[in-house]
């Protein structure tokens, strides 16, 4: 019987399973279940503040915080509103909000804030010209980005998994290595040969007519 016996720390809330479904959420404090295998617990933290890397890699462990180590050009290059390139690195930071949904909701909680992070993102970049971009918005597309990103319906908070993210931080913003190429433009064909293409009689100069007239009534 004191197997069932366990702790659950401040920063955490307790999800007490029993056969492997969900039974009941407990605080933080001592607290009992039944002995495996009927009942086990799982300890989420839930104050915990979590952070996922948008285009680039920070190094485990660095004595500078946030550290950019390996870039991936996948994640970070997006298309502006302007159709420029620019490469993008930013940091979501996120909490668990349902300590059920969080476990039960979801299966790669980390995947899912980095997908809907990037994809908003890319979507307020695509709104944004390259100028505004790289200096003058940052703040506001950081706005923007935590709005639709962080417990709006449309992103995280679709089908309640628990963990909205909570902010989006820019860390760079530079021009990308590469510009798309514009449609070219069609070559405008001489008017009198777009008319003679379509079978329409062309234009003649009245000077020229009047000269032929008067070289007819001569001969």
């Amino acid at each position: 019987m004191a197997s069932g016996i366990y702790t659950v720390d401040p920063d955490q809330v307790g999800v007490v399973l029993r056969f492997g479904a969900y039974n009941r959420t407990t605080e933080p404090g001592l607290n009992y279940h039944l002995p495996s295998p009927i009942e086990k617990v799982l300890t989420p933290s839930v104050t915990r503040v979590n952070r996922t890397e948008i285009g680039y890699r920070g190094a485990e462990g660095s004595a500078i915080r946030g550290a950019v180590t390996r870039q991936v050009p996948e994640e970070a290059l997006m298309l502006t509103g302007d159709e420029n390139i620019v490469d993008i690195n930013f940091t979501v930071f996120w909490v668990i909000k349902d300590a059920k949904a969080y476990l039960f909701n979801i299966r790669a909680p980390d995947a899912t804030v980095k997908s809907a992070a990037e994809s908003a993102m890319r979507e307020v970049i695509g709104e944004t010209p390259i100028a505004q971009a790289l200096a003058e918005r940052r703040g506001k597309i950081e706005t923007d980005t935590h709005s639709p990103a962080a417990g709006d319906p449309q992103r995280l908070r679709r089908g309640d998994r628990g963990h909205p993210a909570a902010a989006a931080e820019g860390r760079s913003a530079r021009p990308g290595h590469r510009r798309l190429p514009r449609r070219p433009a069609r070559a405008r064909r001489p008017r009198a040969a777009a008319q003679r293409g379509r079978g329409l009689p062309q234009r003649r100069h009245p000077a020229g007519a009047r000269r032929r007239r008067a070289n007819q009534a001569g001969g």
